[in-house]
């Protein structure tokens, strides 16, 4: 999916990069970050996940979605700025499950 159509249906205020970029995944945990993910900062109550973000940059993060106006020194990862970050999900990255009809 491409960070550009992922972030049209949201209030963007600043984006620093260039957002034509193939996401393969989505998360907000920078613990279950892969390669070429997208990493969703959100500032919670007991952790903030702008403490994250080189980690998950490390980990292989193409870009971040952040609320914070974050220095970012790797030129190649694009930044999102978003009023809240807490009620985004895009629904192409939402898992799927399989349904099975019982026999009975």
């Amino acid at each position: 999916m491409n960070l550009r159509e992922l972030i049209t249906e949201i209030d963007v205020e600043k984006i620093a990069g260039n957002p034509d970029l193939e996401i393969e995944g989505v998360a907000y945990d920078s613990r279950k970050i892969q390669p070429d993910f997208l990493f969703v900062a959100i500032s919670g109550f007991k952790e903030d996940g702008h403490d994250f973000i080189l980690e998950a940059i490390e980990k292989g993060a193409k870009a971040v979605i952040v609320e914070k106006e974050i220095q970012i020194p790797f030129p190649k990862i694009v930044s999102v700025r978003v009023p809240s970050s807490t009620n985004w999900c895009p629904s192409n990255f939402l898992p799927t499950r399989a349904t099975k009809r019982s026999p009975f």
